[in-house]
Parts: C-alpha cells; sequence; structure tokens
C-alpha cells in the first residue's frame, strides 16, 4: 500500500495521466496519482478493499496483532486519508473500502468513480442538477466542469430566465466580441437580442437572458465551432462552452418550468 502511494505521488509530481481497464487493491492508490484518470474498454474494474496482513486474512479470528502493528495500521489509515484528497478524490472512498474483506473486492461502479473523482478529466462537463442558491428563491440547473473552473446555470430570478455560462480562465473581452458579432444569439430555438446579453468580467462569464416561452430543448453550447451564424474569431474551437445534455432535459424543468408559457 505505501509502495503504492509513493508511486502515484511520484506519477503527479511528473503530472503523467493514467487509464486502465482492470485496477484493485494497492493499484488503485497508484492509479489516483494521474493527472487525467480514465477507463478503458467495454467493462473496466476498478476495485478497493479494506487492507490488511496477509496472517490477519488466514485467521482473522487469532490474536496475533502488537502494539507496533496498530501503530503501522494507524499511520498507514492516516496516510490515505491525506492522500486521497492532495490527489483531489472525494474521502468516501475510503469509507468504501469497508464494503469488502480480507477475500472481497467493493468494485465500483461507472457513476461512483465519476462523482467520488477516482477518473478525472478537468475539462469535462458532469451531469446537469438542480440546487437552491443562496438568497435566492426557486432552485437553479447547474452543470460545470470537472475542475469547477467553469459553468452553465439556468435560473428562473425576478420574473426572468437567465442561461449563464461561466469560466475563471476565460477572455471576457472575447466574449464581448462574440456577443456584438450579431445583432441576435440564437439559442433554444430563441432569437436573442444582443441587447438581452450581459458579458461578465470577474469572472468572466456571459449571460442570456431566454424569452418566457418554452425553450427548445437543445445543446447549450455557445459560440460552437459547427454553428455558421458566428464568424471563425468567434467559434469555440477548443470545445471550452460545448457543454453537455445529460439530465438538461429533466433539470431544466425543475428549475424554470414555472417562469415559461
Amino acid at each position: 500500500m505505501q509502495s503504492a502511494i509513493r508511486l502515484g505521488s511520484m506519477l503527479r509530481e511528473r503530472k503523467f495521466d493514467t487509464e486502465a481497464d482492470f485496477c484493485a487493491s494497492a493499484c488503485l492508490y497508484a492509479f489516483l496519482g494521474g493527472v487525467r484518470r480514465s477507463t478503458v474498454g467495454d467493462n473496466p474494474r476498478i476495485g478497493i478493499h479494506r487492507f490488511y496482513r496477509s496472517q490477519a486474512a488466514s485467521n482473522p479470528t487469532m490474536k496475533q496483532f502488537t502494539g507496533v502493528d496498530m501503530d503501522s495500521t494507524q499511520r498507514l489509515m492516516a496516510g490515505l486519508l491525506f492522500y486521497s484528497p492532495r490527489m483531489g478524490v472525494d474521502l468516501r472512498l475510503i469509507a468504501l473500502s469497508i464494503d469488502a474483506g480480507p477475500s472481497e473486492m467493493r468494485w465500483l461502479e461507472k457513476g461512483e468513480l465519476e462523482l467520488l473523482h477516482v477518473t478525472y478529466e478537468p475539462g469535462r462537463w458532469t451531469d446537469w442538477r438542480v440546487v437552491t442558491p443562496k438568497n435566492s428563491q426557486g432552485v437553479l440547473a447547474i452543470s460545470e466542469t470537472q475542475d469547477k473552473t467553469r459553468s452553465m446555470q439556468l435560473l428562473c430570478s425576478q420574473g426572468r430566465v437567465l442561461f449563464s455560462v461561466i469560466d475563471e480562465n476565460g477572455d471576457a473581452e472575447w466574449l464581448r466580441q462574440c456577443r456584438d458579432s450579431r445583432n441576435s444569439h440564437r439559442l433554444f430555438g430563441a432569437d436573442i437580442p444582443s441587447s438581452k446579453v450581459e458579458v461578465l468580467s470577474n469572472p468572466s462569464g456571459i449571460v442570456f437572458q431566454l424569452p418566457q416561452k418554452a425553450i427548445v430543448v437543445s445543446t447549450p453550447a455557445i459560440f460552437a465551432f459547427d454553428n455558421d451564424d458566428y464568424p471563425m474569431a468567434c467559434k469555440d474551437i477548443e470545445g471550452r462552452y460545448f457543454g453537455t445534455m445529460a439530465g438538461f432535459q429533466r433539470m431544466w424543468k425543475l428549475a424554470i418550468g414555472n417562469c415559461v408559457d
């Protein structure tokens, strides 16, 4: 286990990525060292279990642990609790190890791998969900990249339906240029006048005020590369603002269903 942690730390220090189709036990902790972590194949198997000594596994009821053993166990657990969040992984992963004993394995499902950041792609957009923002009525539908530097939000606020894209590392001047390149912008089946589009500076972002009518559940992408409405200088060739449709149809109804005709 300690060797796996050292290997994972070395991978992170050298900024390597990791991928696996089968990785269990100590292998998992080495895998976590990757800056980008992905699975391959149609049925990847990533597993975790409680750590143990081989003697304890063969005779679990035998009294065989000394004070030194207990100390080593606590040190190892402390190491895991320090290492996992340093790699950007949710500590609930460690808790899941309790599900599997010495001769078992707790295989992680795809959703768990993503939720706990075992698999991690900084720029990948997460499924849409709804949250209740502070000091605001109603709910907010939101999707964000795994590194949380970019987000898309859909909200009904004071009778206005707002769709915003926030980018902590974005270029507000570029967004302003793209807003002003057209008199109107096609989004969710509606033509939105540029006068109803606001560009933010800190952090950078763009906010579209949608008409109060049923929106078309289509891609939330803005300035998409395949959108012929915009000049080449205003096309998102890197796919930063493509977003995801996962969960969008259900979440937008929860967020703005009562605000549109």
